[in-house]
């Protein structure tokens, strides 16, 4: 496997060293609270079937620290480190539950529909419960433990995300034609500007939440959304079976797997355009990019693999085995780690980003079926 220094000088390795250091020193120094969160809020949290406890993962000591009883099998979770709260869904009732980390109150909001998918707004005091199958939906205020709103759009919704005030959403879905946006508070429901003709099947969005990108189905390219306005921004050719946008977690690019040509596709967003062709798998599910935003790494679940590329040389990096098929992972806070739950070998496997080595290997009892890490803080995906 190729190294990931290889190829760059001097002067660039020691700023990356001189950044790692300063990320390390601040999570060494003041990891009693670090960025006002205490060590508890800190941890990489684990879910796992059949089991009513989450599992906190300490991301420097890469072991199992402490459990949360949150009185249901959670399917999907989400914590908002600035209200120092998780929410849980267990995807067969019709309940949110909430715990509040700091005081360990367990509280349950009551639903007129069987949420399946649960989605964190990026200001961190709202989350979406969403029942995919038949396009209903509701806002929860994660402070006041209180919905905020109730919508039903009728059809099947794939894809939805907040925009970065959490004032808006966004839903896609591969039976209805266009992007659909709802204002959360005034109740308005429309659709994105030069959407109507297409059906869409994935939104992602830029860090910075001024852009977002869909993929209209059976379609050579990606559009581009001004969020804040409301309409097609722009557009970029890709391939017809090109499956996802991810955009990375500086903004810098927009990844673009096609699992049928076993390709990825690296486009830069300023300008909007494709600027390598790179070998990929055929079977690429999902993307993250960790340290600093120079490395990405591409998951295959039924090869039980990573590929890794680095983005600032734009070439492959090799392979990373797994020793069990990954689920939706999540890089820690400082972006030198990535979380990878095994969802049928009961752990959690750790990889180190820089160097793309399995470093730890943390048993948490029970396959684990989604890991997250509490929002608003950290500097990559």
């Amino acid at each position: 496997m190729a190294n990931v220094g290889a190829g760059l000088s001097a002067a660039q390795i020691l700023t990356g060293a001189s950044l790692l250091a300063a990320v390390l020193s601040h999570s060494i120094t003041d990891r009693t609270a670090p960025r006002g969160l205490s060590p508890r809020e800190y941890n990489v949290f684990a879910a796992s079937e059949n089991q009513s406890q989450i599992a906190l993962i300490d991301p420097d000591l890469l072991a199992v620290v402490d459990t949360i009883d949150l009185g249901f099998e959670a399917r999907q979770i989400a914590v908002s480190a600035r209200l120092k709260t998780i929410a849980a869904i267990d995807g067969r009732s019709p309940e949110l539950r909430l715990y509040d980390l700091a005081t360990d109150r367990r509280e349950s909001i009551a639903l007129r529909f069987v949420p399946t998918r649960l989605i964190r707004a990026a200001d961190d005091t709202r989350v979406a419960a969403l029942d995919n199958s038949h396009g209903r939906l509701a806002v929860i205020d994660l402070e006041r433990y209180a919905i905020i709103s109730t919508f039903s759009i009728g059809g099947a919704v794939e894809d939805v995300l907040f925009s970065t005030d959490g004032g808006a959403l966004y839903l896609a879905g591969r039976g209805r034609l266009g992007v659909t946006v709802i204002a959360v508070d005034g109740g308005s429901i429309r659709e994105v500007e030069g959407t109507g003709d297409l059906a869409f099947t994935g939104l992602s969005r830029s860090p910075t939440g001024r852009d977002g990108f869909g993929k209209p189905q059976r379609s050579d390219e990606i559009e581009e959304f001004d969020l804040r306005r409301q309409t097609v921004a722009g557009h970029l050719d890709v391939t017809p079976d090109t499956s996802f946008a991810f955009v990375t977690g500086t903004g810098r690019f927009v990844l673009l797997p096609d699992s049928h040509r076993s390709e990825l596709r690296v486009a830069t967003t300023d300008p909007l355009k494709v600027v390598a062709t790179l070998k990929g798998s055929s079977a690429m599910d999902e993307a993250y990019s960790a340290w600093f935003d120079s490395i990405a790494y591409v998951a295959s679940s039924s090869e039980r693999r990573l590929l890794a590329y680095n983005l600032d040389h734009l070439i492959p990096l090799g392979e990373v085995l797994l020793g069990g098929t990954p689920g939706p992972a999540v890089v820690g806070p400082g972006g030198d780690k990535l979380f990878v739950p095994l969802v049928d070998a009961r752990a959690v496997q750790v990889i180190d980003t820089a160097s793309q080595r399995v470093i730890a290997h943390i048993p948490v009892g029970a396959n684990p079926t989604a890991v997250t890490l509490a929002g608003g803080y950290g500097i990559c995906h």
